[in-house]
């Protein structure tokens, strides 16, 4: 019995340890080069709120309609780290990292530590899941609240001890999806319902007793649930009473969850979903997917645990809600199809960890679960890592440019570039670049003139002249022009080989 125990507790401290690994690969795999990986799009600039934050901060305005909560998570990272663009990617990181522990956590609960092990290795080294968690946007916060309300209810559901304060209490956690990133609110309370009615069809209670309970608890879900943005509203109506001017954080969340998109559909857009999750994460996770799908589906059949009807749920909830929204919307959520994608490494982590328990091989080999599974996250995260590789190796040069001339001093600067407005808007000594103010600029050999245009940097490296530079400088004296640095940056493309998309310039003038 003691060396049954001894045993046990070994394990635990393995898989204890290789969780710890697993999350600190998974966070490699995200922060790598995200200081100078920035969204190049403006449309992308607008939907990381990174302009609105920085008006926040600069202004002391309330947010604005469009996921207030993460405009302030990001005005604080401003006040912190200053302005910088990748304020909003590393925050992206820590949830993204952070979703790592709560899919452990997940698999664990339905099935066991074995289970959480691959659900986690999945979820750390995944395409999906990396390139969302480098973007400077809401929807891994959003989903880290939808999956911690998750875990919490599967915790007290284990328990059976699912009464109305913690219903109360998973409700307002998952409730500030709304705030960040709304469109997580509908399959986040839909889920938990959904097993709300599988437990109530599973316990032997009366048909009149079940229905009661069951609508009692969906009604207390749905109002806990609007706490978070509720009491955002009151505060922004008493400062409207002070003559403060503050957005509606309400009807910015109506606006992204129900104003329709005019794009039509066809009957090729409903597969859409499928081509991008076998795009990004290839055919070997999809393939593992559904035969996971499938092995899920007859366990259920088999066995008649409402587990494994949970964990079928856990995909199809999502997926078929955002199948539905192109009716209304279009494709317009085609880059959210994160939402039901959460559930690919739990299912897979969960079936996996059953078949290895039931393969006679292993015992008759005297082999451990923990051998084949250290070769399973070998195997995942090296197919994974290749997969991935060109969304970490990418760089747009942005931040390098701007550590160069913060580190150069000019008397003045002058930029054509986007990013440059976010950067400099708020120093005296900087002005935008255009065809007006280039006429009347005089050199003075203290000046320092940032440019950014299409295409490699090769020409600037091999003193050709560059068509697209001539443009924006057209009015300079070419013989004052001092060449100081160029900077590649690449395309933030998802597959292929990293190509030159844009070359950041500075000169002395």
């Amino acid at each position: 019995m003691n060396n049954k125990l001894s045993l046990d507790n070994r394990n635990s401290r393995m898989i204890d340890l290789t969780i710890l690994f697993i999350i600190l690969i998974g966070f490699y795999l995200r922060v790598s080069n995200v200081f100078d990986q920035v969204p190049w799009d403006g449309e992308d600039f607008m939907a990381g709120r990174i302009l609105e934050s920085k008006t926040i901060v600069t202004d002391g305005a309330f947010p604005g309609v469009s996921k207030p909560l993460w405009q302030l998570f990001v005005a604080l990272g401003y006040q912190i780290m200053g302005f910088r663009l990748f304020v909003g990617s590393l925050l992206s990181v820590m949830f993204g990292t952070a979703i790592i522990a709560l899919v452990y956590k997940c698999c664990t609960i339905l099935v066991n530590k074995n289970s959480g092990v691959v659900g986690a290795v999945l979820v750390s080294s995944m395409l999906t899941f990396i390139h969302f968690s480098r973007l400077p946007q809401a929807p891994m916060a959003s989903l880290f609240c939808m999956l911690l309300g998750i875990c919490l209810y599967l915790y007290i559901d284990r328990n059976r001890n699912v009464d109305l304060k913690w219903m109360i209490l998973v409700g307002f956690v998952m409730g500030f999806t709304i705030v960040l990133h709304s469109i997580y609110f509908i399959p986040a309370f839909l889920t938990v319902i959904v097993w709300e009615l599988i437990n109530e069809y599973s316990y032997a209670r009366k048909l009149q007793v079940r229905i009661l309970r069951f609508i009692g608890r969906s009604f207390v879900l749905l109002a806990s649930m609007l706490l978070p943005i509720l009491i955002a509203e009151i505060i922004v109506r008493v400062c409207r009473s002070y003559g403060l001017s503050a957005s509606s954080w309400l009807g910015g969340a109506y606006l992204q969850m129900f104003d329709p998109f005019p794009d039509p559909s066809s009957f090729s857009d409903f597969f859409s979903y499928i081509v991008v999750f076998v795009q990004t994460d290839g055919m070997f996770i999809a393939i593992l997917f559904v035969l996971s799908l499938i092995f899920a589906i007859q366990q259920f059949v088999v066995t008649k645990s409402m587990i494994w009807l949970k964990i079928v749920a856990f995909f199809v909830i999502p997926f078929m809600l955002l199948e539905l929204s192109i009716f209304t919307k279009g494709l317009a959520l085609k880059k959210y199809y994160v939402i039901f994608m959460i559930g690919v490494p739990i299912m897979i982590g969960c079936c996996i960890s059953i078949v290895f328990d039931r393969v006679r091989l292993f015992r008759r080999l005297n082999l451990s679960f923990q051998l084949a599974q250290w070769f399973l996250i070998v195997i995942l995260l090296g197919s994974n890592y290749l997969r991935a590789r060109p969304r970490i190796q990418w760089t747009s040069g942005v931040d390098t440019t701007f550590v160069a001339i913060q580190a150069l001093e000019a008397e003045n600067l002058y930029y054509a570039t986007d990013l440059g407005d976010f950067y400099f808007d708020h120093q005296s000594n900087a002005y935008k670049l255009t065809e007006e103010l280039s006429q009347s600029i005089l050199p003075s050999n203290n000046n320092l003139v940032a440019i950014t245009v299409e295409g490699s940097c090769d020409c600037f490296k091999n003193d050709d002249v560059c068509q697209s530079e001539l443009i924006t400088l057209q009015h300079f004296d070419e013989e004052m022009l001092k060449m100081l640095h160029a900077v590649q940056g690449y395309g933030p493309d998802l597959f292929g080989s990293l190509k030159p998309n844009w070359c950041h310039v500075l000169y002395l003038y």
